[in-house]
């Protein structure tokens, strides 16, 4: 046993293919940029205010072109990240 539950070598925690999970991890993502988290690489919190506008552009991008293709809970989860985002570089 390889401590994965499938046949792909995925590991089940890390695994794909979920919208939620995916914004999330942009958000986690735009929270490092922000400097509001540390970066698990470095350890250390450090604004990147360049990287940080990126990512709010591509979750804006993101958000328009999924429009009315989304489950209300998954376009409800984007709209929240990028509000949050957006709130924050507004300061």
């Amino acid at each position: 046993m390889n401590g994965h539950d499938d046949d792909d070598g995925i590991d089940p925690a890390l695994a794909g293919g979920d919208f939620k999970l995916f914004v999330t991890r942009l958000g986690i993502q735009a929270l490092i940029a922000l400097g509001v988290i540390e970066n698990p690489v470095t350890g250390e919190k450090v604004e990147n205010e360049v990287q940080a506008r990126m990512l709010e552009a591509d979750l804006g991008m993101l958000l328009r072109k999924t429009e009315g293709n989304l489950e209300p809970d998954e376009a409800d989860k984007l709209r929240e990240v990028l509000s949050s985002m957006r709130e924050r570089l507004s300061r």
